[in-house]
């Protein structure tokens, strides 16, 4: 789930993907709206895409319905295409395969001298390559995408970029640079105004703090802006998991009351939040804390809705 979302937040920056309301009557009232024959063949290509993992065959089909249109060639269909089709293989976990269309991706948008759209391919065959354990691959990927987004002025790429980056050098040990990193993307979110990026790098940077250096200290203080952020925008899921965390690190310096007060609004707030996705790792942090507090009955009562 979290992997669709990234997707579809990617292929939105991108330019495919400028839905809001992503649901069977969208894609209808959008096929229906699309005015010519280039903005149908984008909405096809985004159908493709959102109908593939719900339906391979419905999504094969929008597939071929864009390729037949191919009135995008003057405008950069392959490059598109190809876009298309590698985040498909990702959202099934092909990374081999999806690299391969991502590299493909690369030589046709030399071939229509797209800067913009190289720029995308980059960083794809590096978050492609990056699953695959080559780290230092996936870096040098991920500084030509930045740099070439850089000569772009796409700031929302450079800002992906700058994501992958952080998060692959704390995979590879390099501590000074993912933190670096993090703090030049919380900083260009707060210039970008953009609150959802700047809850979610805060809780980034506290599980790094907390899993990977252990200063649980600067671990709760960087996780608190998210969960207020959580809390003002009422994201009762995000404040249930910030709150379920903030009792491991409570738990893990022995503040064991204030951790039992967090784990319990934990369960509070995503019993209210609208879609319980969460429900079952908040109950099983939860009964975790209760059996190493020797509360068996409730670590088994909270294990029976899991």
């Amino acid at each position: 789930m979290k992997r669709l979302v990234y997707l579809l937040l990617t292929l939105g920056m991108f330019g495919i993907i400028r839905a809001q309301n992503i649901d069977d009557a969208h894609w209808e009232k959008q096929l229906q709206n699309s005015q010519n024959p280039v903005e149908k063949t984008e909405t096809l290509l985004q159908m493709a895409f959102f109908y593939h993992p719900k339906d391979s065959s419905l999504g094969e089909k929008y597939l071929l319905a864009a390729e037949k249109q191919n009135v995008l060639s003057e405008n950069d269909f392959l490059p598109r295409f190809l876009f298309i089709k590698g985040n498909i293989q990702v959202l099934y976990g092909n990374k081999y395969t999806s690299f391969l269309y991502f590299k493909s991706m690369k030589t046709a948008s030399e071939a229509v001298h797209s800067d913009s759209l190289l720029a995308w391919a980059w960083l794809k065959m590096g978050e492609s390559i990056e699953e695959q354990g080559k780290y230092q691959s996936a870096i040098h990927y991920f500084l030509k995408a930045e740099k070439m987004f850089h000569i772009n002025k796409d700031e929302v790429g450079k800002i992906d970029a700058n994501d992958f980056l952080s998060a692959t050098y704390r995979k590879i040990g390099k501590y000074q640079e993912a933190f670096e990193r993090y703090m030049v993307g919380l900083k260009k979110a707060y210039e970008r105004k953009d609150i959802t990026n700047i809850e979610i790098i805060y809780w980034n940077i506290s599980y790094f703090l907390f899993e990977d250096i252990k200063v649980i200290p600067y671990a709760i203080y960087f996780q608190l802006p998210s969960l207020q952020i959580s809390y003002f925008q009422r994201k009762w899921y995000g404040v249930s998991i910030n709150y379920a965390t903030l009792g491991e690190k409570l738990t893990a310096i022995g503040d064991t009351a204030n951790a039992a007060r967090c784990f319990q609004l934990s369960l509070t707030y995503i019993r209210k939040a609208p879609l319980n996705n969460y429900l079952c790792s908040c109950l099983t942090r939860i009964a975790v804390f209760y059996f190493l507090r020797k509360n068996y009955a409730g670590a088994l009562s909270l294990l029976e809705e899991v």
